[in-house]
């Protein structure tokens, strides 16, 4: 930790997203639906030899949709076999009990599904396929891979929250990752929290503790979680968290769609990019 930076040495983590492909339309999505680009297996390879290098931890592959990517086990097996921890997240579309299996063959270590409610009608309030992530939970659970859910917070779903955590439980899901709602590709927050929300959320999470884990860029929850200090210092953009687009684009966040430029490295990008300076600097989201 180079602290007077306020920034780790490497990137501990990075998110890659290996494809923007998605058959699913989401109402809550960031990224414009209709977009093709992917990233070459070359320039995956290329990222994963740096990222091993400077000591990265983590990285998580996610889209667009990841199962649709063709050479996503090939990739998890190579991350996996350079001493990296593997991560996806997915809505589940594609999931089968073949290919299950080849994830966890391939080593990788923990699977999310996109999941925003206990049945369909709340969980299409915001995201299409509640099928897809469904059938995916009852496959991976007849697996050996952690399993997670992504389930992000909005005023139609606080609710049913009870019931997702028992349909998670059923299926031995490891945990639930509270998300934030965050602009959509229109730049609107669909079904914003309000005050009885986020005092509902908040009751949840202290009921639920240690099943409901809150993002670390969720700051207004996991302040109030920690006692007016939230361990996480609200977003990790540039702190030791970073994204890699479709495009090969080097950004803070796999949110800031229109962020982002290309470096002949990964090292360099993370030790003289101006606007993760910005960000280690201002560690509010605004997204």
């Amino acid at each position: 930790m180079i602290r007077k930076e306020r920034r780790y040495n490497a990137p501990y983590s990075v998110n890659i997203s290996v494809t923007e492909k998605c058959p699913l339309k989401c109402p809550i999505c960031f990224r414009e639906y209709g977009k093709r680009y992917e990233l070459e297996p070359r320039s995956i390879y290329k990222y994963i030899d740096e990222l091993a290098l400077l000591g990265t931890k983590q990285v998580q592959f996610s889209g667009g949709e990841p199962l649709v990517y063709p050479y996503l086990v090939e990739i998890i097996a190579y991350t996996h076999k350079k001493g990296i921890r593997t991560a996806i997240s997915t809505s589940g579309v594609g999931m089968t009990v073949e290919y299950a299996k080849r994830l966890e063959e391939a080593g990788l270590d923990c699977c999310y599904i996109s999941l925003n409610g206990s049945n369909a009608r709340i969980h299409e309030i915001t995201r299409e396929g509640f099928q897809y992530s469904k059938k995916a939970l009852e496959i991976l659970s007849m697996s050996r891979l952690t399993v997670a859910i992504n389930w992000v917070a909005s005023h139609k779903n606080i609710e049913d929250l009870p019931q997702l955590i028992a349909l998670a439980k059923t299926f031995n899901v490891k945990y639930i990752c509270v998300l934030s709602m965050k602009k959509n590709n229109l730049g609107v927050v669909c079904d914003p929290l309000d005050k009885m929300d986020f005092d509902t959320l908040l009751q949840y999470c202290r009921m639920f503790k240690g099943y409901l884990i809150v993002e670390s860029c969720f700051n207004e929850l996991g302040s109030v979680l920690k006692g007016g200090r939230f361990l996480g210092e609200g977003c990790r953009a540039g702190t030791f968290y970073m994204a890699i687009s479709a495009k090969g684009n080097f950004m803070p966040c796999p949110h800031l769609i229109d962020s982002g430029e290309k470096y002949l490295s990964i090292k360099e990008y993370w030790n003289h990019d101006r606007e993760l300076e910005w960000y280690r600097g201002n560690k509010t989201c605004s997204l």
